[in-house]
């Protein structure tokens, strides 16, 4: 899994690359299923749970920020359209919305927003490490369908 951060603190880029695994999350055949609901509802869950699981880790809830959440949406859509999940340039969102660290878990094919957490970030060492940093007070999530009914996901987080 990749797992990439920018902190514009040091001005470094932080890439973790896992040896011969794939760059996004997607789900397996058992969790693949028909998408059901408005991307919505998907994103609501997906961000209330990522807010749960940093509780529970005693680490404070991200709240929303309207730059994060655009490139967000902006993202989701590209890969959904695309067909395809990768990870955006970093380096344009902490310029564009003003952060000092950012990081993104990218994820495709899960059924819910819940199961996008629990069963795949949350269980991926790189994007839970994304999902439970410290440093992060601030989200945008967005998750769209493509054509052919498949869930894509991007989630941004910041260091304002």
């Amino acid at each position: 899994m990749r797992r990439t951060t920018l902190d514009i603190t040091t001005g470094i880029a932080t890439t973790v690359v896992g040896t011969g695994l794939t760059a996004v999350l997607a789900a397996g055949p058992a969790t693949a299923a028909t998408p059901s609901g408005p991307p919505a509802d998907y994103a609501g869950d997906a961000r209330s749970t990522t807010n749960a699981r940093r509780v529970d880790h005693g680490r404070h809830r991200v709240g929303p920020q309207t730059c994060l959440q655009r490139k967000a949406a902006r993202h989701a859509e590209q890969m959904a359209s695309a067909d395809r999940a990768w990870h955006q340039d970093l380096k344009r969102v902490v310029r564009a919305c003003e952060m000092r660290k950012v990081g993104e878990n990218v994820a495709v094919g899960f059924q819910s927003g819940r199961t996008t957490v629990n069963r795949g970030w949350m269980r991926s060492s790189s994007h839970r490490q994304n999902l439970l940093d410290r440093r992060f007070d601030a989200m945008g999530l967005a998750a769209r369908r493509s054509d052919d009914g498949q869930w894509y996901v991007a989630q941004v987080f910041g260091d304002r």
